[in-house]
């Protein structure tokens, strides 16, 4: 197994001798969720994130990359270095009595954070976790020194109302249920616990944080300040938005121009014949969908200032990548809840709505690919892929050999030189 470094031939000085005179770098994984492959401007997208541009510019972009079309196995997959099977989530997170279905990381698995604080990393983690719903396997129990985050695969954004039926999702901070309050919303949270922990270490020891951000997975939650910016910029439709960024990733060199736009997905319709209070509806939910990433790449700039304002950005490797293709998903499902304290009947912009953006907004989401999320097309498992570390990868690059979310862990054992 290689690095992903190795692979894509990264390093602009000699490999071996360069990275290990340094001092261990910091780690950073940052993982969102359900995002599609076009759906941040280094990708394409109409979507406000110069955050992740500036790392972009500053870094590189992998146009291969590859997860494994659905949450769990990705998570499972990368702290593991293991296909999603080894390391005992072949699917989501229940137990169907198989050791490969048995819905949380085996014993046989060594995670990224128990590899790395072997060797003297201070381990922190900010986000959704979702390989393990049992105490015994959160984060903590699997090398994690410091952890706040959703256990579970989703929640409000703005407490822990569940989304399923006599389920009790949870909060955790270290190895307790956390109680929010008034003002929480989950991707300040996130970022707000990953700088207190960082800020704990006090730069004693190298560290490595892994940031899993629940956004942009349903429902969809976000702030009125964010919604605002894209309020009626989506009226324009699909169809029109899904050239728009075509037409953009093939001027970025993100895509060649022998790769053309695939169809308009079977089970979405022509924009123009909507009405135009259901391209009200649609609009509002894709600016809530926006509105999200928006406002987690306003928090990568919020730890990426911290890490400035410390110093500690100039020894630093930042990678992001998304655990799947955008979701066609719809949360009127019957296996979602039906309870008012979260509707699928109110508007996405109501805190309590539980809506999603369903098959006509993840079709734009995965410009230029087919499909979505839960299947192995180039919808479902391409990921755009960001690695930043000045003082290694040479600026503004895009590559497009084939990499996958198991090369990151001995990426990053690599890079703490274990």
């Amino acid at each position: 197994m290689h690095s992903i470094f190795k692979v894509s031939a990264f390093f602009l000085m000699i490999y071996a001798g360069s990275l290990q005179a340094q001092t261990k770098p910091n780690i950073i994984i940052i993982l969102a969720d359900d995002m599609g492959y076009s759906d941040i401007g280094g990708f394409g997208s109409e979507i406000n994130t110069p955050n992740l541009d500036a790392l972009a510019r500053g870094g590189l972009r992998m146009t291969q990359f590859y997860n494994a079309s659905r949450c769990c196995p990705t998570r499972a997959s990368l702290l593991t270095g293991l296909y999603q099977h080894q390391a005992g989530v072949g699917m989501m997170v229940d137990n169907v009595g198989f050791p490969s279905y048995q819905g949380y990381l085996n014993k046989n698995s060594v995670t990224i954070a128990e590899a790395l604080k072997g060797a003297g990393y201070r381990t922190l983690m900010a986000g959704k976790w979702h390989v393990g719903s049992k105490p015994e396997n959160w984060p903590r129990k699997r090398g994690f020194d410091r952890y706040f985050g959703l256990i579970d695969g989703a929640s409000s954004y703005f407490n822990t109302n569940p989304y399923r039926p006599n389920q009790k999702l949870t909060i955790a901070l270290d190895d307790k249920p956390y109680t929010t309050g008034s003002d929480f919303y989950a991707t300040d949270a996130y970022t707000d616990y990953a700088i207190k922990f960082i800020q704990e270490n006090n730069n004693q020891k190298p560290f490595f944080l892994y940031l899993a951000y629940t956004a942009p997975h349903w429902p969809l939650h976000a702030l009125p300040k964010d919604i605002a910016k894209y309020k009626g910029k989506y009226l324009k439709g699909w169809d029109k938005l899904r050239m728009e960024r075509y037409q953009r990733m093939l001027s970025m060199g993100i895509i060649d121009k022998t790769t053309k736009l695939s169809p308009r997905d079977e089970r979405v319709p022509e924009w123009n014949s909507l009405s135009e209070a259901e391209k009200e509806v649609w609009d509002e939910k894709m600016a809530v969908y926006a509105a999200m990433i928006d406002r987690m790449d306003q928090n990568i700039g919020r730890l990426r200032q911290y890490l400035q304002k410390t110093g500690a950005d100039k020894n630093t490797v930042i990678m992001f990548l998304s655990d799947n293709g955008g979701s066609h998903e719809n949360t009127d499902a019957k296996s979602f809840t039906a309870e008012t304290i979260l509707d699928s009947k109110k508007p996405a912009s109501d805190p309590t709505s539980f809506t999603a953006y369903e098959y006509p907004w993840a079709n734009v989401s995965n410009t230029p690919f087919r499909s979505f999320k839960h299947w192995e097309y180039e919808g479902g498992n391409s990921t755009p892929f960001i690695a930043y570390y000045p003082a290694v990868i040479k600026a503004n690059k895009i590559n497009s050999k084939p990499a996958h979310i198991i090369d990151l862990m001995p990426t990053c054992l690599e890079l703490a030189g274990i």
